[in-house]
């Protein structure tokens, strides 16, 4: 299936061979994150309930409703489904936006991190997690986060890398 945010209302389904519309998946009128899937589910940011909302790929049902530990989800940024979990970013605030892990197998926030400052999107692949900044620094969270705390950070104003150490 092919998903669109917000179209008709909530999550709009449609069939990759005809194109023709299937239905779509009630969440609210403010899907406000991009969606990934994994874990044989769409995954999807409700920003007027302050969920996120879990669908079976296969028959487009609402499988589960997570609430998520802190106030508000951002607008434009991403829920990214793999390395171990579903990742989704808090709204910025003092000092660090939270980074939690929903673990897929009970539909739960599992863990919460402190992400960079600057985070404003998440993305999985490639064996890491991938956290994109307003400013010119690409983030590889998963390289040592799940054991040490560890940030991994290549910032391309400078051209180095260096492990930035932060309590979780």
């Amino acid at each position: 299936s092919a998903w669109v945010a917000n179209y008709p209302e909530g999550v709009g389904r449609y069939d990759l061979e005809t194109g023709d519309f299937l239905g779509s998946i009630p969440a609210s009128t403010e899907i406000c994150l991009a969606m990934d899937q994994g874990f044989a589910s769409l995954w999807v940011g409700d920003c007027v309930n302050n969920t996120i909302v879990r669908v079976n790929a296969a028959t487009g049902e609402v499988a589960a409703r997570i609430a998520l530990p802190f106030d508000e989800l951002p607008n434009e940024s991403s829920v990214a489904a793999g390395e171990g979990g579903v990742w989704v970013l808090s709204k910025r605030t003092y000092p660090y936006p939270d980074l939690v892990r929903i673990d897929p197998a009970t539909n739960e926030v599992a863990e919460t991190f402190p992400a960079p400052s600057e985070a404003t999107a998440v993305r999985a692949g490639e064996g890491a997690l991938w956290v994109t900044l307003e400013a010119e620094t690409l983030y590889d969270c998963a390289a040592d986060a799940g054991t040490t705390g560890g940030v991994w950070q290549n910032d391309l104003r400078y051209d180095d890398v260096r492990v930035e150490q932060r309590s979780g």
